[in-house]
């Protein structure tokens, strides 16, 4: 799927995330089990099956990854708290994940504040777990949220998983916010369709 898709070369971004953004589009959030978005029409009815498919802004992960709700301090954490966690997270999908790294075209500037444009220290690490379990990932030309976006408005993945409100800006129909995410496995989905009405 991934394989055969061609990253924009060029990505003029207007906008950098929408302050309140979320707030507005509150009333349109419905609460839905994972294992739902799994099952229906997937693996429901008629065949051919095909899975679920969410692509993940990896920045998002790696801000959770390294709160302190996430993992707890003790001898059991491992030498690297943040990098277990992302491995717990990863095996607790009953979908198929698609990771997009930020890219080297990202902007330099948000929001007025110049931003760092070097990898984060987890962007290595997390691509060898990735390939170890044989999860996809992409590298973005610019913004993470900006090509899953693309991706999810061409229909090559169902949802895009991010906390950054302006995945709308850039097209995506579908969006999961991250920092929903909850031990009981339902996650706050975001519609175009939810929203317009």
């Amino acid at each position: 799927m991934c394989g055969d898709y061609t990253p924009l070369k060029e990505l003029v971004v207007i906008i950098m995330g929408i302050n309140d953004f979320w707030q507005v589009l509150e009333p349109a959030a419905t609460m839905t089990p994972i294992v739902s978005l799994a099952l229906k029409d997937h693996y429901m009815g008629p065949v051919p099956h095909f899975p679920y498919v969410v692509g993940i802004d990896a920045s998002g992960w790696f801000e959770q990854c390294q709160q302190g709700k996430w993992h707890h301090a003790h001898a059991q954490t491992g030498q690297n708290p943040a990098l277990r966690t992302f491995i717990l997270r990863l095996a607790r999908h009953p979908v198929q994940l698609l990771f997009c790294y930020d890219g080297d075209q990202q902007p330099r500037v948000k929001r007025g504040h110049r931003v760092s444009t070097n990898d984060h220290w987890m962007v290595k690490p997390t691509q060898c777990i990735l390939n170890a379990f044989n999860v996809q990932w992409i590298k973005a030309a610019g913004e993470a949220e900006a090509q899953l976006a693309l991706m999810n408005s061409a229909g090559s993945i169902d949802a895009v998983m991010t906390d950054d409100s302006d995945a709308f800006v850039f097209g995506a129909q579908t969006v999961f916010r991250n920092s929903t995410f909850s031990t009981d496995a339902t996650i706050k989905v975001y519609t175009t369709s939810a929203i317009r009405e």
